[in-house]
């Protein structure tokens, strides 16, 4: 049968090719769903529960976002029907729904978060990220007074799995997300070219008997996972120390205080992502250490992720500005650094730390535009 967060993930590389954690991020999104609020481990400052909010940041078609967002509703609502959610229109709506879920567990899958995050930041939405954040957090209860009734849920499991492009992630978010906690609660997946996997038209036969094999899998784990009050999940002690080691390694290694803000959520997700990583490797739930394997494994997928994700969330405290700055380049074809000066109405050093900023992330090259001239000019060379 094989560790079943690779038996996923290889499903879903079946059906496209796109960013090779693209799939990996999917197929733990997946197990998430699946596993509900029953496994979980236990801290000193808290209790982690596996639920995860992905999200994925590419380009429009090539990434192949909505086919992965497909494939993984596929799999959890053949395997799990119940826990898929709707309505996310209202916080309202959404808190009503919740409490109709079994055991308050909700699933949501929403292609184009930046559309999403817009309506947000509307007067009749101010509350929804607030209680999006707690329900993350799988608060023990959340009460909120509708206009006809009042609604308690108590200890909700939500998992959330979105997509959108680099430049409406830049417009979409702010930049005090990442201060409120909003942002970094997303295990961010952003698209890199070099990273894509290679498809082959698969037997379509083969490729559905894999399938049904793969949601016996899944159905197997979420009944063994009914019979049971909870599985509660322990660091193995070389597992702890790596753990350890790695926290004060990243936090020494931060430069900035929005990288504090993100990496420290982020060693949360580590934790969720060894919980799933122990259940993965051993569905029958006897095992509940988390082995130095799983933590390596999910310590590898997040500073991965992490590194990717930073290059756009570096990009906020300089937004709107830098996505005025690339638009300005962008019309432009090829501007010189003189006239690309006299239109953005910045200051010189002001300009030069956003371009270096663009050229690092490989959006903008510097060219020369006349050999008789000393002058940089800028071009676009890859969308966001």
């Amino acid at each position: 049968m094989g560790n079943l967060l690779e038996n996923i993930e290889n499903h879903i590389k079946k059906t496209t090719y796109s960013d090779a954690y693209f799939m990996k991020s999917a197929a733990y999104f997946v197990l998430s769903s699946i596993v509900g609020r029953k496994a979980f481990i236990r801290k000193s400052y808290a209790t982690i529960y596996p639920n995860l909010w992905v999200l994925l940041i590419g380009p429009s078609s090539i990434s192949h976002k909505s086919t992965i967002l497909d494939q993984a509703t596929d799999l959890i609502y053949n395997s799990h029907p119940s826990v898929i959610m709707a309505n996310m229109s209202t916080p309202e709506g959404l808190i009503q729904e919740l409490s109709e879920q079994p055991d308050n567990h909700g699933v949501m899958v929403k292609d184009e978060f930046g559309g999403i995050l817009a309506n947000m930041n509307r007067e009749y939405m101010n509350n929804m990220k607030d209680l999006l954040m707690e329900l993350y957090d799988s608060a023990r209860k959340i009460k909120r007074r509708l206009r006809s009734e009042t609604i308690e849920i108590h200890t909700p499991y939500v998992t959330w799995l979105t997509a959108t492009t680099p430049a409406r992630f830049l417009t979409a978010f702010k930049y005090d997300d990442i201060y409120t906690g909003f942002l970094n609660r997303f295990v961010i997946c952003n698209y890199k070219p070099d990273r894509v996997t290679k498809y082959t038209e698969p037997n379509m036969y083969q490729l559905g008997m894999e399938k049904t094999d793969l949601l016996l899998q899944l159905m197997d784990l979420k009944n063994k996972l009914e019979t049971v009050n909870y599985v509660e999940y322990i660091l193995a002690d070389d597992a702890n120390e790596l753990y350890k080691k790695y926290q004060q390694e990243r936090i020494d290694k931060a430069m900035y205080d929005h990288e504090l803000a993100v990496i420290s959520r982020y060693f949360f997700n580590i934790l969720k992502l060894s919980i799933l990583n122990a259940i993965a490797s051993d569905t029958t739930l006897t095992n509940k250490t988390i082995t130095l394997e799983n933590i390596q494994d999910a310590i590898k997928t997040m500073d991965t992720l992490t590194e990717s994700a930073l290059e756009l969330i570096n990009l906020l405290q300089l937004n709107p500005t830098v996505t005025r700055i690339y638009n300005i380049i962008k019309q432009s074809g090829i501007i010189l650094h003189s006239d690309l000066l006299k239109q953005s109405r910045l200051l010189n050093n002001e300009l030069n730390n956003i371009i270096n900023t663009l050229i690092s992330l490989k959006v903008v090259k510097i060219i020369r535009c006349n050999k008789d001239e000393d002058e940089k000019c800028y071009q676009i060379i890859k969308e966001i």
